[in-house]
């Protein structure tokens, strides 16, 4: 940790102006990006000759978070409450074969548009947005109408049921937007409905070829262009500081929500 890191955590931490200090560090998830497929069995670029460099990755990041750790500790002092959070967990993303996803069954559907038929809905990332009148220009849904909430329950009737060839749901769940406002989803940028895609399948290595074919794409072994560690709900949160009970575990999840 350099000289420089730990006067500017220190000037921060016992500035006069400052009662809220927060430091991100992003080293975790660029390494599970990274390394998963050299740890993880199941992956299909899973190489036993690559695991020992893999773990050794996580053990110098996992060395620095602690000296990032004391650094902060050391600058804040035993009167501060320190808490560590991490925004979402990691797992492993096995660059299977993806199920169906909400724009190809808004499509299906006739309400995305096209052939001369007005754009009803749309999908993006986790939310589909209504085309609501008011929202932007051509928007054709009255907007809290009797129209938009029967599209919307059409849609997400449709989003629940859907399945791939194995029979599996596409979708993890499927919510209206003030439902999901409980799991911290809410916000001018939210969609009328949000969605947590089902995961991928795991491919054999052969199954992984076949799906990624092209070389270029796929990268090398040594440096491979595709992720292979993914995002996933579980999540920690652990706080130390005067007047927190020592050694508490708490029973059920907490929401992480600012």
């Amino acid at each position: 940790m350099g000289e420089w890191y730990r006067k500017a955590a220190g000037f921060l931490l016992n500035s006069e102006e400052w009662d809220l200090f927060m430091f991100k560090w992003h080293g975790p998830d660029w390494t599970n990006h990274l390394t998963m497929y050299m740890i993880d069995e199941e992956h299909a670029m899973y190489d036993p000759a690559r695991a020992a460099e893999g773990w050794a990755y996580w053990d110098r990041l996992m060395g620095l978070g602690d000296r990032i750790v004391q650094t902060v500790i050391d600058a804040a002092g035993p009167e501060a409450a320190i808490a560590l959070v991490s925004d979402h967990g990691g797992a492993t993303s096995y660059n299977g074969k993806s199920p169906k996803g909400a724009q190809t069954i808004l499509r299906e559907m006739g309400l995305a548009g096209g052939d001369g038929k007005p754009m009803l809905a749309h999908a993006f990332k986790h939310y589909v947005h209504i085309n609501v009148k008011g929202r932007r220009p051509g928007g054709v849904v009255e907007p809290d109408s009797a129209e938009y909430h029967a599209l919307r329950e059409r849609i997400i009737d449709a989003l629940l049921d859907a399945k791939d060839e194995n029979g599996r749901h596409a979708f993890r769940a499927v919510l209206p937007i003030e439902d999901a406002a409980r799991l911290g989803v809410a916000g001018d940028f939210a969609g009328d409905i949000f969605t947590i895609p089902a995961e991928a399948q795991k491919p054999t290595r052969e199954e992984w070829l076949e799906l990624h074919p092209d070389p270029a794409k796929r990268g090398t072994w040594d440096w491979p262009r595709m992720n292979s560690g993914a995002h996933c709900d579980d999540s920690y949160f652990v706080i130390h500081g005067p007047g927190l009970k020592r050694g508490y575990r708490r029973q059920r999840p907490a929401l992480i929500t600012s």
